[in-house]
């Protein structure tokens, strides 16, 4: 826990400097989500926004985001992360690159069945979404 507590704080930190690195004003990837859309899959070709519409979005919202393809979070499954910051009380969680997360379709799955009241959103540039 102590372990999963410090990986989470360094993302909080990478989260603000993704977030303070981003122009101004930031191009429209997609218009029509709010943080009220309970569950968002974005998926498209690199280098065409996703990573900083889900940084604004999670500034908007007080959410976390997380990098699936970072080390860090290897060690764990998505389900246990994502499910630790619910536990936290964080409301959104903002996954980027969710197809480097083993077992990542069905995780999603059940943590939106299992948290009814959460918002999770995830993207990714694979084809496999």
């Amino acid at each position: 826990m102590a372990e999963m507590e410090a990986v989470l704080g360094e993302f909080e930190g990478v989260q603000q400097r993704l977030l303070a690195a981003l122009p101004n004003p930031g191009r429209l990837w997609v218009s029509g989500l709010t943080g009220r859309d309970r569950a968002v899959l974005l998926h498209g070709p690199r280098g065409v926004g996703k990573t900083s519409f889900m940084l604004r979005a999670a500034a908007e919202t007080e959410g976390v985001y997380l990098s699936m393809d970072h080390p860090a979070l290897a060690g764990l499954p998505l389900h246990e992360w994502v499910e630790h910051l619910f536990k936290r009380g964080k409301a959104h969680v903002y996954l980027d690159e969710v197809h480097h997360a083993k077992g990542w379709g069905l995780s999603l799955k059940a943590l939106y069945d299992a948290w009814p009241d959460r918002h999770l959103w995830a993207s990714g540039s694979s084809s496999l979404l």
